[in-house]
């Protein structure tokens, strides 16, 4: 649908629109349930401004902790999403924009090639594990597993990066429980939903959700988590 300002397309989830000011070509992306907003200029450079100060709180100081702090190397880091600018009075921040999209739409794009074939799975699997094993090691709690966060850097399947720390913790240890709504409702343990108790159990069993969508093709029931009784079909998984 065309408007003065440019171009709208409104889906299921969300509402883009696409305007041209000033020489640059920018996209708005909005979505009702969505803690934030996102600008993507020229396609280089994504602005995302959060709406709650604890979220923007966590991701600025669990990103500059990766990135500014000594504890992980040089490839650890190399994992993570890192902001190029951000401004704390207008809780946003800048990051670079990835064309490749995310691990969601990559399993879209190519089911055939995944669908219960633990070969060619287990490039993806391994760079999962490895980036939820070295939050961990590190005492960072990520909060929100899912394909959606995992960022692709090239058509390569196992070349991606984490993003969206609005919902992580620091300081965890093994047993640590913070009593918190965090995550996505498809990928959240059941304990999650009923005692909003998050650990670094909640990322394990999300990494599990995220691996079995790439064995089976998708949500592992497709109308699981729509209408007013998905939370207890939830628990009932």
């Amino acid at each position: 649908m065309a408007t003065d300002q440019g171009l709208r397309i409104q889906t299921d989830d969300h509402l883009f629109e696409y305007e041209e000011e000033e020489e640059q070509i920018v996209v708005k992306m909005t979505a009702p349930s969505s803690s934030a907003n996102i600008v993507i200029i020229n396609n280089t450079i994504v602005e995302k401004t959060i709406f709650f100060d604890s979220l923007f709180n966590r991701e600025i100081e669990t990103i500059s902790f990766i990135h500014e702090g000594t504890s992980m190397t040089s490839f650890e880091k190399s994992l993570f999403i890192n902001v190029t600018h951000y401004s704390q009075k207008a809780n946003t921040i800048s990051i670079p924009y990835y064309s490749h999209g995310d691990l969601y739409g990559h399993l879209e794009q190519n089911i055939r090639r995944y669908y219960r074939n633990m070969e060619a799975c287990m490039p993806v699997f391994k760079r999962m594990i490895q980036i939820v094993y070295i939050l961990h090691k590190h005492g960072i709690l990520y909060g929100d597993v899912k394909l959606e966060n995992f960022l692709m850097t090239s058509d390569e399947n196992n070349e991606f990066i984490a993003c969206d720390f609005g919902s992580s913790f620091r300081n965890m240890k093994i047993n640590s429980i913070e009593y918190i709504k965090i995550g996505t409702p498809k990928y959240s343990a059941p304990e999650l939903i009923d005692l909003d108790a998050a650990g670094f159990f909640t990322d394990v069993y999300a990494l599990g959700i995220c691996m079995m969508m790439f064995l089976i093709g998708g949500n592992p029931e497709p109308d699981l988590f729509k209408g007013p009784e998905a939370l207890n079909e939830i628990r009932r998984y």
